[in-house]
């Protein structure tokens, strides 16, 4: 529905801006003031000037849309992999479908990078697609131990201990940067 609702936005920015701009003036008229004065024509605006640049050259995403192509195809295979790895003899099928609904929760997913919802879904997938409980919940963790753990292990740990906070300001902190990851999820 979410995606619905910001494709169909973007598709009126292209193809009728004056009504989309419109339906969200409406929509800050409906906010009863917790919206700022102006808030649905400059929201029209952003999304106008987002789609332009799609429209008028759209030769310009080839490359990008071909590089998350290529790094989805790569993370299917490497499920298809973990499969026999495991010594699980299971069709084409099975493994598309586990790693499309992992995808749909990694998008959907309140936590950061889908963490627990990707893992629980592509393992109830398996095992009612037939896979042991077992064997399905290895393979899901391998994959994901190579497709999200193991590319973020090469990146720079800042530790807590480094920053000098005053005390009690520590848990001050983790709790703001964690209300603000929520709220970037949003």
């Amino acid at each position: 529905l979410l995606l619905g609702v910001w494709g169909g936005g973007l598709c009126l920015a292209r193809f009728a801006p004056e009504l989309l701009a419109r339906l969200l003036t409406r929509v800050e008229k409906l906010s009863r003031g917790r919206l700022s004065e102006g808030w649905g024509a400059e929201q029209a605006r952003h999304a106008q000037e987002s789609v332009t640049p799609l429209f008028t050259n759209p030769a310009r995403m080839l490359t990008p849309l071909s590089l998350a192509l290529g790094a989805h195809l790569s993370d299917l295979g490497c499920l298809w992999l973990l499969t026999h790895a495991f010594g699980l003899s299971v069709s084409p099928g099975t493994v598309l479908a586990a790693f499309s609904i992992g995808l749909l929760f990694w998008c959907v997913s309140l936590t950061p990078d889908g963490i627990g919802a990707v893992e629980g879904m592509m393992s109830v997938v398996f095992v009612s697609l037939g896979v042991p409980s077992h064997q399905a919940v290895a393979v899901v963790l391998a994959f994901r131990g190579f497709a999200l753990w193991l590319p973020g292990a090469g990146g720079r740990r800042v530790t807590l201990s480094r920053l000098r906070l005053p005390e009690g300001r520590t848990v001050k902190l983790l709790a703001a940067a964690t209300a603000l990851m929520g709220v970037i999820n949003l």
